[in-house]
């Protein structure tokens, strides 16, 4: 209700303004954000940090964007809290997207970001209008209007200078793709599909794709081949190009140890199997807690460390695969659809059994 004020017979609402959306934005995000915490079922903190991390920038980006643009937000009234509700609603809608993407609705950190967007939903409509017209207050024109400007100039910047490339990046990949299983009459480097690949790595200066997948498709190529050591080196250059791209893709990384690895085994070449283990220990580094990474790595410091006589590279590989069952056991209860099934944890329980039988015969 309106009542007249106390002091100048003014007007005040009953309502109070919505508030600054930063502090509405830094309440939400603490409060939002400690619940699912705790509803993520684990104590690694490297998990945690990644699982609230990405979700958190949707939900920060999608309400700054919301609350700052060139619409004035600082509505007092019903007005005010109805657009507040929108904002927080868009930013937790951004979140729960991002949240389905990572766990469907399986985890409950992702059903509570659908309860909390019902629940706003519902608060907002029990908001009862003012008796009274309320003035809009709001930045200023001048802010406005700069915002706008500086939003356009970001467009423009993304339509001219970001798209096209990528565009033309993303139409050479298709063309490489259709040709990829043409027949392979000449050297390498005069089949269409290389050269598709090559010209979408050169077209689009940032993406990984073109080369990441050009390296899978020399791989596959050198299955074919009388000679597979240069396909195969070809390959992992072009895998390198990928990697300077997105150093932290810990998919390159494993790829890369799995090509590094078929080389070694051509050319028993002690730099190749030492390059295998460096990218497996890379992408176990990128990813700390993946059961599977550990059992890579293990396979292949039991290879280098029997085929190079090295014990202590197998004690490792000992060391990596007990950890692997033992993250593998730690999955949160949710998780059980991702957990090995018996035959995969009987596979790796005799492949360690078989590293600690070779490790027994040696005498140090």
């Amino acid at each position: 209700l309106a009542e007249l004020g106390a002091e100048g017979g003014g007007v005040k609402p009953a309502i109070p303004t919505a508030g600054h959306p930063r502090l509405w934005m830094l309440l939400l995000a603490l409060s939002f954000f400690g619940v699912r915490l705790h509803l993520l079922g684990s104590k690694d903190p490297n998990y945690l940090l990644v699982e609230t991390a990405l979700p958190a920038l949707a939900w920060l980006a999608v309400f700054a964007i919301c609350a700052f643009g060139p619409d004035p937000w600082r509505y007092s009234g019903r007005d005010g809290w109805l657009r507040m509700a929108v904002l927080v609603n868009c930013g937790l809608f951004a979140f729960l997207l991002q949240d389905t993407i990572n766990f469907a609705l399986l985890v409950p950190g992702a059903a509570t970001t659908f309860f909390a967007l019902v629940g706003v939903a519902i608060a907002a409509r029990q908001v009862p209008p003012p008796r009274r017209a309320v003035p809009e207050t709001g930045p200023s024109s001048g802010g406005r209007w700069g915002f706008t400007v500086l939003a356009g100039l970001a467009l423009a910047v993304v339509v001219g200078f970001i798209i096209p490339p990528v565009w033309r990046a993303s139409d050479l990949v298709v063309a490489a793709r259709a040709q990829r299983h043409a027949a392979l009459a000449g050297p390498i480097e005069s089949h269409p599909a290389n050269r598709l690949y090559q010209q979408a790595v050169g077209a689009d200066p940032f993406d990984p794709t073109a080369a990441a997948e050009r390296a899978d498709w020399l791989r596959g190529v050198a299955e074919s081949s009388p000679d597979p050591t240069p396909v195969l080196r070809e390959a992992l250059a072009s895998l390198d190009q990928a990697i300077a791209r997105s150093p932290a893709n810990v998919a390159f990384h494993r790829r890369q140890a799995q090509l590094s690895l078929s080389l070694a085994q051509l050319t028993h070449d002690p730099s190749d199997r030492a390059q295998a283990l460096a990218a497996a220990e890379r992408a176990l580094a990128l990813y700390p807690t993946r059961p599977e990474a550990y059992v890579e790595l293990a396979r292949l410091q039991a290879w280098v460390g029997r085929t190079e006589e090295r014990a202590a590279l197998v004690r490792a590989a000992v060391q990596n695969y007990g950890r692997a069952l033992e993250l593998n056991n730690q999955r949160p209860a949710w998780e059980e659809i991702r957990r090995w099934k018996p035959a995969q944890v009987e596979e790796i329980q005799s492949q360690l059994a078989e590293t600690q039988a070779w490790l027994a015969q040696r005498p140090n």
